[in-house]
């Protein structure tokens, strides 16, 4: 039986009669005992209360059983993978992803609860999670060869059931070295103790592999400083890195894991209860039930039973044959990655994206805020007012815009079945992997990619490198991503020393924007070779500067490359032609240009020479308004056909729907929808068509 207590019927006497019974009023008044004001005060309004009120019991009803979505040993290898191979995805600061990949090795190595180790939704604003104070990071010799082994234990003081009670023995967890070094949670901790500043007398990676049990002892506790004891292991994390004592909340770490899983294809949400229930159909089925309670941390025995899978333990078959048993099918049915599949689209198309800009709530919210940035005109410090109302106007239309998303992602999952069936490869979608770009600007990232799932020990140059890179990630403030070779010194342009970062001289702000610093640095790079400070033609196809004489230089934003002679920028414009990717939209990552603009009319006209088909355009709006010049070239009427070579010349029924292909195959992305310069043609394509269809109807009437 539970009690249900109505607090309008209830007296301070039944109230603590209540405590002395139930476990939830123990944790509640032992929680409070820091605090004894709301103590206080819940009792002085229960004193306001009748006596003569019992209290009512209630019976516990049967529910329907929670779905098992179980996380596999497959499912979290995906996970890593893609958090560490292609995943295209920017976090606000690297630490989050470091933090994500921890939280996956620690949970999937211990099936530990996650409001034991972050702050739980049951006790926000507490702060209450695991702490530096709660690991122990310890040393011992291996084997007659000098060998050493590490281990981790995690003594976790918020468990669930054993909260603030000090009358029970809270099992620990304990972690050994895995083989691979990403999905191992020794290898996690030893990143953030070391970006954390953690280790007492150790600063560095090489310092703390160095460590060896001290002569006479086999074994060895690295210990912490005093003042980061009661700091939090997982920390809320912004673009400045992690915050400096607040917990990582679990609503945060939902957020993150399910978002990983989402980008990686996965159609059900990524829980942290999945791995606990994978974890319990792992543990031997004749182990004791004091074993399981104690790997589960179960209070009682028959929650294990809800943990069990919906498919059969046994191989029944196998069984009734005298044939060899074989888990894998089972394996796979019982797994996240049965769900999973790499087409998946993450973002809108074309169609769904402007069926919703035709949304009314969403056109009046574009009027209002188009309104409300008339009257701000560029001051915002005097209209805080509107601001405020336009930023809420904001907020409104993204999380409509996201709603709208998971529709049509949950719409495509009901229909993909269909689609596969009568043949469709789903094509229709930009395949070109973001991370081959990026790489190049983010070394320790390609770095880890390459060797962190590899077998090698820690204590190997691997193992090294990929905690320094690791831990670079986590320590790295640049929040610009900058061409190699042309990174800034000592905050100021290599070429002109001018200051790149922020500071106050003479109460007068002199820095460069975070829009302009790897640009600038581009420009002073062309300048010292006495090219012109910027790559771009007029209309007329004649190059700006042609009335200087100025030397040859071109530079590849794919490659991030400087040429200086143009029979070799020939060469290189062929080698790129040769290896085309469907992507011919301008690409930005951090706040720098890394992919120019490509035309796919030009791509395709094998007329022109190299140069000319690999035209490179830095700006969005001179690029959508040559390829309009071209548009308009095409019949209006008719089938047309795809100029990009990637496409072998797929069909469509009329221009608006080639519109609509460049955005979902090319990425040559529209202009916003309150873009003054120049509005969105999806829409406007198929007017103008009937317009034309009735002019030359009355033309013919006539």
């Amino acid at each position: 039986m539970i009690y249900s207590i109505e607090i309008a019927e209830a007296n301070i006497d039944q109230v603590e009669a209540l405590s002395k019974r139930t476990q939830g009023c123990k944790s509640y008044q032992r929680r409070s005992r820091p605090d004894a004001t709301a103590t206080k005060t819940i009792r002085r309004k229960l004193r306001c209360f009748p006596e003569d009120k019992a209290l009512s019991e209630v019976s516990i009803l049967p529910t329907k059983p929670r779905e098992r979505f179980l996380v596999t040993a497959k499912d979290i290898d995906h996970l890593l993978h893609h958090l560490f191979g292609e995943d295209d995805h920017d976090y606000v600061h690297e630490r989050a992803r470091v933090q994500t990949a921890s939280s996956l090795a620690l949970f999937s190595g211990s099936a530990a609860r996650a409001g034991a180790i972050v702050e739980s939704s049951s006790y926000r604003k507490t702060n209450e999670c695991l702490y530096y104070k709660h690991l122990t990071f310890n040393i011992k010799w291996s084997g007659d060869a000098g060998g050493l082994k590490r281990w981790v234990v995690i003594d976790p003081e918020f468990l669930k059931g054993l909260r603030y009670r000090d009358d029970k023995m809270i099992p620990k967890n304990w972690f050994r070295e895995h083989p691979v070094p990403g999905k191992s949670f020794v290898f996690w901790v030893i990143v953030h103790g070391i970006a954390d500043g953690a280790f007492k007398g150790i600063s560095t990676v090489e310092e703390l592999l160095e460590k060896r049990p001290p002569k006479g002892r086999e074994s060895w506790t690295l210990e912490w400083k005093e003042d980061v004891k009661e700091l939090p292991f997982f920390r809320m994390t912004t673009s400045q890195g992690p915050k400096a004592d607040e917990a990582w909340t679990f609503s945060s770490l939902r957020h993150h894991l399910t978002s990983l899983a989402e980008r990686d294809g996965f159609r059900d949400r990524l829980r942290v209860h999945g791995i606990r229930g994978a974890m319990a159909n792992k543990i031997d089925p004749k182990a004791t039930a004091a074993t399981r309670g104690q790997a589960l941390d179960h209070m009682d025995h028959d929650s294990y039973l809800k943990y069990q899978s919906s498919l059969k333990a046994v191989d029944m078959m196998a069984l009734y044959y005298d044939l060899d048993p074989d888990y894998e099918c089972r394996e796979m049915e019982q797994s996240m990655a049965h769900h999973r599949d790499q087409n998946v689209p993450l973002r809108l198309d074309a169609a769904s994206l402007a069926e919703f800009e035709k949304d009314e709530e969403v056109i009046l919210i574009n009027q209002r805020i188009s309104e409300l940035t008339q009257e701000i005109r560029g001051r915002p410090d005097k209209h805080a007012d509107l601001v405020s109302e336009r930023s809420k106007l904001y907020t409104r239309k993204a999380k409509k815009l996201r709603t709208k998303r998971s529709e049509f992602i949950e719409n495509w999952w009901n229909v993909c079945y269909d689609e596969y069936i009568t043949g469709n490869d789903f094509l229709e979608r930009d395949t070109t992997c973001l991370f081959q770009i990026y790489r190049k600007y983010m070394p320790e990232r390609a770095r880890l990619n390459d060797n962190i799932f590899k077998q090698v020990p820690l204590d190997s140059d691997i193992g090294r490198q990929c905690l320094r890179d690791a831990v670079s990630l986590c320590t790295s403030v640049e929040k610009v991503a900058y061409y190699p070779g042309m990174t800034p010194v000592e905050g100021k342009c290599p070429i002109c020393a001018k200051q790149m970062s922020s500071r106050v001289l003479l109460l007068i702000l002199t820095s460069i924007g975070l829009q302009e610093r790897s640009k600038h640095i581009l420009q002073c790079k062309r300048k010292s070779l006495n090219a012109a400070p910027y790559q771009q033609t007029y209309r007329n196809g004649k190059r700006a500067h042609r009335h200087t004489r100025r030397s040859f230089v071109q530079f590849c934003y794919l490659c991030a490359e400087l040429i200086c002679n143009e029979e070799d920028w020939i060469n290189h414009c062929q080698s790129h032609l040769q290896a085309l990717q469907p992507r011919c939209g301008l690409l930005t990552f951090r706040y720098t240009l890394v992919a120019a603009g490509l035309c796919p009319f030009c791509l395709g006209d094998e007329k022109k020479r190299a140069d000319e088909r690999f035209q490179q355009w830095v700006k969005k709006a001179t690029l959508l308004n040559h390829i309009d010049r071209h548009l308009e070239n095409l019949p209006p009427e008719g089938n047309v056909s795809c100029p990009h070579p990637c496409c072998n010349g797929r069909q469509y029924s009329d221009v608006s729907d080639l519109r609509r292909h460049f955005f979902n195959r090319h990425s040559i992305a529209e202009p916003r929808s309150n873009c003054v310069a120049r509005k969105r043609k999806w829409a406007e394509t198929s007017m103008a068509l009937e317009s034309v269809k009735c002019d030359r109807h009355l033309e013919g009437s006539d």
